[in-house]
Order: C-alpha cells, then structure tokens, then sequence
C-alpha cells in the first residue's frame, strides 16, 4: 500500500499490488527506480559529453568565442523536439500550410536578371 495524494491534497490509502515502497515525485510513477536514476544519468552524461565536445570542437579550430555558445546545445535540441512535434500536427491540422523558409531570394540588379531569365 502507498498513499495518494487527492485532490483536496489530503493522504488516502490506496492499493496498487506494489510492496509497500514509497514513489519519488521526481520522475513518472511507472517507471523502476533503476530506470529513472539509468534515464537521468544518461541524460546529463550525454548532454554533458555534447556540449565538451561542441567546445573542443571551436576550440581546436581557434574560435574561442564560440565556446560558451556550447552551453546553449541542449536549448537548441529542445527547439528541434518541438519542431518535430509541431510539424506532423500541422501537416495533419493544417495541411494546406507550409511554411517555408525562404532561399535563394535575390535582392539588387541580380534579382532583375534572374526573374528576365525565368
């Protein structure tokens, strides 16, 4: 038996077939103790081993004013997980939208010669 929290925030019993052992608020209440401490450790192990060798990485080719950027790896891997996520349910929500980034847009006397030229 463990107990759970209500939503009145008051402890009640409940019944679960698990042993008896408490549940860490840290992290999912179905996973194994061992797989969140496996979880957590390669998650601070890996983020750590990219952002060392994003700075090797500017270091070793003399850049050094990029080396602080390095921090910013795990920010920008949140960034490309929402793009993931957003971009299946635009193409399931709005499949008529498609939002491009635009390349290769000429400015200046080029623009007038490419467009004479198409």
């Amino acid at each position: 038996m463990w107990l759970v929290r209500e939503s009145t925030g008051r402890p009640r019993r409940g019944s679960s077939g698990d042993s008896g052992r408490s549940r860490s608020s840290a992290g999912p209440a179905h996973l194994p103790h061992r797989v969140q401490t496996a979880a957590t450790t390669n998650l601070i192990v890996g983020n750590g081993a990219m952002v060392l060798l994003s700075a090797i990485a500017a270091s070793r080719l003399r850049a050094y004013d990029l080396v602080p950027f390095s921090l910013l790896n795990p920010a920008y891997w949140v960034l490309h997980s929402l793009a993931a996520w957003r971009a299946p349910l635009q193409l399931v929500g709005r499949t008529r939208r498609w939002e491009k980034t635009p390349h290769g847009i000429l400015r200046g006397p080029e623009a007038h010669l490419a467009r004479r030229a198409a």
